[in-house]
């Protein structure tokens, strides 16, 4: 399931890369529904989860990884520097997710 949500980002890099048509606007509406339907797939990952349990994953392992591909986007002076933002943005998701995962295990937010 996991491997899905790098496809994405992939697809997602190479949109950024070659359809540059769509603005910085478009861009951040296409995150935004990403982001709700990978929260759609995920659910509650397990019964014994609580609310907050769930509301942490979602936050920082979905939410914040697009949250900061948008501001890459914002950032970089996209479309002029289309191919840069592009090859970025995978860099920046895979980071900010590996952060928001540890932020969450270390705190005891996001259960093991």
């Amino acid at each position: 399931m996991w491997a899905l949500f790098l496809v994405v980002i992939a697809l997602v890099s190479v949109g950024l890369a070659f359809y540059v048509k769509l603005r910085k606007w478009g861009w951040i509406g296409l995150f935004s529904g990403i982001a709700v339907v990978e929260c759609g797939l995920i659910g509650t990952p397990s019964q014994h989860w609580s609310v907050q349990n769930t509301a942490a994953l979602w936050t920082l392992g979905i939410i914040v990884p697009w949250l900061s591909v948008a501001i890459l986007v914002f950032a970089t002076n996209y479309p002029q520097r289309a191919k840069w933002t592009a090859l970025s943005a995978p860099l920046v998701y895979v980071v900010s997710l590996g952060i928001g995962l540890l932020v969450g295990d270390a705190t005891g937010l996001v259960p093991q």
